[in-house]
């Protein structure tokens, strides 16, 4: 099980999102509205999330007047839980333009590295030149590589059924 699951597991994903907002501009204090407003969280669950966050070290708070403002506290800890969301994050923005493409079936993950992605694409008709443009884009933008090859399903099959490769157990995705 990789590290990103395991959070999923422990984490409520009310958390995961709180903390994502923080991490996308870890520099800047957040108020308590503007947090639960970015997150579609009530007010008062924001703040239980924030005192918790808060009391692990995660967030820091600053108080001006009866304002308070939040931001995620620059450590060793949160250096790491950036590092695994956002390795995570680059999957999921990948995944969410993928599902757009009707001929995917399927997508495994066959390897991951910290700037990079191998997967397998299955469906029948896909092009390189649908798949490329998002790959391209994420590259881009977050310095992290996704290489994937195309299978049809027939392919898949093929290959699965000779047990050259344990594929089910890798699917991020399927339709």
């Amino acid at each position: 099980m990789d590290k990103t699951a395991i959070l999923r597991e422990i984490f409520d994903q009310r958390i995961l999102t709180i903390i994502t907002i923080l991490m996308e501009e870890p520099q800047k204090y957040f108020s308590l509205t503007e947090i639960a407003t970015s997150a579609n969280i009530n007010v008062a669950t924001t703040l239980r999330i924030l005192k918790k966050l808060a009391a692990k070290e995660v967030v820091e708070k600053n108080t001006l007047g009866k304002s308070s403002f939040y931001r995620l506290k620059e450590s060793e800890k949160t250096i790491t839980l950036r590092r695994i969301l956002q390795r995570e994050e680059h999957l999921h923005l990948f995944l969410d333009k993928i599902k757009n493409i009707s001929q995917v079936k399927r997508v495994l993950l066959e390897s991951r590295t910290e700037n990079e992605a191998k997967l397998i694409v299955i469906g029948d008709g896909l092009e390189e030149g649908k798949i490329n443009p998002i790959t391209e884009e994420i590259k881009r933008k977050n310095n992290f590589s996704i290489k994937f090859v195309i299978l049809s399903e027939k392919q898949f099959e093929k290959i699965n059924s000779m047990g050259i490769f344990n594929l089910d157990k890798k699917i991020l995705w399927q339709r």
